[in-house]
């Protein structure tokens, strides 16, 4: 769950949706800046539903007792965590193995660095899936780098609607990492550029459970 707390409750955001954002914003790049068209599909796929395995967890939202207000993604305990993260993953190889390839990454980047027994026990057994798809797909490592990139980056960009409300003052607003991607040489800085200004996004509505939102964008000129 992706959480905004205001003045009278919290904002409450589910994973899901959050990445649906994600692939709607993909979805709207230039053709010259999508991978080549073998890999359209999956690497959409994977953005789409990089956030699958939080489905039936942010159907009852968990509560934080010490914190006083529900647990959000970035406070979530470890162990159910990388239970949900798991249980996402191999839903998205059943269908196709090279974007389970890439959730795979950009979960095991999350825990990479943590001394956490069941963190370290997670990306040693995804690390083993990474190696399994790679054989059995034959993929170079540098283009699975570049599309798992632009996973992160659209990722990113969903959280900054996310989590800026709609009229946040700019130097109020909440960027995420975009101040620090290693991606922008090796993609393009235009993409970065292009994204960020394009793709500025007012979230206006609320139901229950569901996010509505309108991305009123502009061409660049």
């Amino acid at each position: 769950m992706i959480i905004r707390e205001q003045n009278n409750g919290f904002i409450m955001i589910k994973q899901h949706d959050h990445a649906q954002i994600s692939s709607k914003l993909y979805q709207q790049l230039p053709e010259k800046f999508l991978p080549k068209k073998e890999y359209q599909f999956e690497v959409n796929y994977a953005i789409e539903q990089h956030d699958c395995g939080w489905i039936p967890f942010d159907e009852t939202p968990f509560w934080n007792d010490k914190a006083n207000e529900p647990y959000s993604f970035t406070n979530f305990p470890t162990e159910p965590k990388t239970v949900l993260y798991e249980y996402g993953i191999n839903r998205v190889e059943e269908k196709y193995p090279y974007a389970a390839l890439l959730c795979s990454e950009h979960y095991t980047r999350f825990l990479r660095k943590s001394m956490d027994k069941t963190a370290k026990n997670f990306v040693q057994k995804e690390q083993a899936r990474q190696e399994r798809i790679l054989k059995q797909l034959n993929i170079a490592k540098d283009l699975w780098m570049a599309h798992y990139e632009i996973l992160q980056f659209f990722d990113n960009l969903s959280l900054y609607i996310c989590l800026n409300e709609p009229g946040t003052p700019h130097e109020e607003e909440f960027v995420s990492n975009f101040s620090r991607y290693p991606f922008l040489p090796s993609i393009s800085g235009t993409l970065f550029l292009y994204a960020f200004f394009y793709y500025r996004a007012n979230v206006f509505a609320w139901f229950p459970g569901i996010l509505s939102y309108v991305l009123k964008t502009k061409n660049l000129t």
